[in-house]
């Protein structure tokens, strides 16, 4: 009998424990709130207006100054070689400049002046003044 005892308070025990556990998260479920999200951070953009100022003013500057002093014939050294090489995509000498060979190329395609040392001038107006153009930016934007 006291075995039988033993059990029934066990199973009252267990039962006891499970209703109150039920009990307890049906009363935190009816007080829970839904879960609302948190707001989104605000991120500013990575460059400021100012930064593309400098940058547009910088690249301009250098692209004028290129072209305002750019030479009306071809120069010594392997000026003629190198234009005359970007005009029909060949390889002028080792070690070739391929990347220098190629955009060329492009300037002079996409040019309508026939006289192939215009285009490559052009060329190098873009590419110095684009050079100076992210140096300014890189510093405009380390200023801040």
């Amino acid at each position: 009998m006291s075995n039988n005892n033993s059990k029934e308070a066990a199973g009252q025990e267990s039962g006891g424990r499970r209703n109150r556990e039920q009990q307890e998260s049906t009363s935190t479920e009816t007080t829970r709130r839904p879960a609302v999200p948190a707001p989104k951070p605000v991120t500013p953009p990575l460059f400021r207006k100012i930064d593309w100022l400098t940058f547009g003013i910088t690249t301009l500057a250098g692209f004028q100054s290129l072209l305002l002093t750019l030479a009306p014939d071809l120069t010594l050294e392997d000026c003629g070689e190198l234009a005359g090489r970007s005009f029909y995509a060949g390889v002028p000498h080792p070690p070739g400049y391929p990347i220098w060979t190629i955009y060329t190329w492009l300037f002079t395609g996409v040019s309508a002046d026939f006289q192939h040392r215009f285009p490559c001038g052009r060329f190098f107006g873009c590419s110095r003044g684009a050079g100076c153009g992210l140096l300014a930016l890189m510093v405009s934007r380390a200023a801040a």
